[in-house]
């Protein structure tokens, strides 16, 4: 019976053409460098009268103290290249797997001071697709062996179920954590903590506060913790969980005006399962594929990594103040032009763009 069960599962349609993953790779490196910004770890070095308390499950718990300032340096160095190195494709196999690796021991020692940010899928990408053929097309590698890897596949299945498995590990951490207590409503009072003690204020946290009641507060307690531990169920039809994909976008979209909570870290997860054979037809040549093709070349990865080295020495001679940790570029224009304080708002488009090319089932 179990047998069967996995057999229907494996026979639905998770897999997503070479092409279009290929595509996703250049996007995600873009979006990292210009938007989410790529980590910095060279702020740690400056750290070390700050107690060392790593957690239990991480490489971090191999060291008794912070390495050395150079340390963090290199690591940090090395992530700027590997993400050139992703974006033209050069080496993609092992540039994945070492950036994933690199990414998880800075984060270690970055979580020691005790907050633990929601960017695993951000970090785990690059090694989970690192066998995907994601550097099979608009590539250094496909000039150079065009047909090497082809045949290689990893299904797109095993990063939904994974996706699934943390949502729903979520979902079931509410409500043992009384989430659905009847004597308490926890998304009025999130409501209300946001709009009362947050330094800036949600863009529609006081109009929130003003129209929810308890009774409508309750509802939407249950409906989050259905929602959440719904999402392992989910992945077993495709259709089913790009539909739950679609509630997602907009279950961030009014987070993000009425409570102010970030999400820019799962958004290349989301573009992931977006169905690109409906939206983007790459089986003939088109303007698009044309424009990559002809932007990969090795002078082009030179410029580029230049620009990332010199955008690390910037950030790292300059100490530039609050994007020390993980600065973009775009980020890193807004301080310069003295409007930081609304670069949040990149979320607002970000969304509608998603929303806009989310599935259509």
């Amino acid at each position: 019976m179990i047998t069967r069960w996995i057999d229907w599962w494996y026979r639905q349609d998770y897999e997503i053409d070479q092409k279009h993953l290929s595509l996703f790779r250049i996007f995600f490196c873009l979006y990292s460098i210009f938007l989410l910004g790529i980590p910095n770890y060279t702020w740690l070095g400056a750290n070390h009268s700050i107690p060392f308390f790593p957690p239990e499950i991480s490489l971090a718990t191999l060291f008794t103290d912070f390495p050395s300032s150079l340390f963090f340096v290199i690591i940090s160095v090395l992530i700027y290249l590997l993400f050139g190195l992703l974006l033209f494709g050069l080496f993609t196999k092992p540039s994945s797997i070492t950036l994933s690796i690199l990414l998880l021991i800075g984060q270690s020692f970055k979580y020691s001071f005790g907050k633990i940010d929601h960017d695993i899928f951000f970090i785990l990408l690059p090694l989970m697709l690192c066998n995907s053929g994601w550097g099979n097309y608009f590539s250094l590698d496909a000039i150079h062996h065009p047909e090497e890897g082809r045949s290689k596949k990893f299904s797109i299945r095993y990063i939904a179920l994974f996706f699934g498995y943390a949502m729903s590990i979520a979902g079931i951490s509410k409500y043992l954590g009384g989430w659905l207590n009847l004597d308490s409503q926890a998304v009025y009072y999130h409501f209300f903590r946001y709009s009362i003690f947050s330094n800036s204020s949600p863009l529609a946290s006081s109009l929130a506060v003003f129209y929810f009641n308890s009774s409508w507060s309750e509802i939407l307690d249950y409906l989050i913790v259905f929602f959440e531990i719904g999402f392992l169920f989910a992945v077993l039809k495709p259709t089913i969980f790009r539909f739950f994909i679609s509630l997602t976008l907009l279950f961030h979209l009014v987070n993000f005006l009425t409570l102010g909570i970030g999400f820019l870290y799962n958004i290349p997860l989301y573009f992931l399962f977006i169905n690109w054979k409906i939206n983007f037809n790459f089986s003939k040549k088109n303007k698009l594929t044309r424009f990559l093709n002809s932007q990969i070349d090795y002078q082009n990865f030179l410029i580029v990594s230049l620009l990332l080295l010199g955008q690390f020495f910037i950030i790292y001679f300059m100490d530039i103040s609050p994007s020390s940790m993980q600065p973009s570029s775009f980020e890193i224009l807004t301080i310069f032009l003295g409007v930081s304080n609304h670069y949040k708002l990149i979320a607002l488009p970000i969304l509608f763009i998603l929303i806009f090319l989310s599935p259509k089932l």
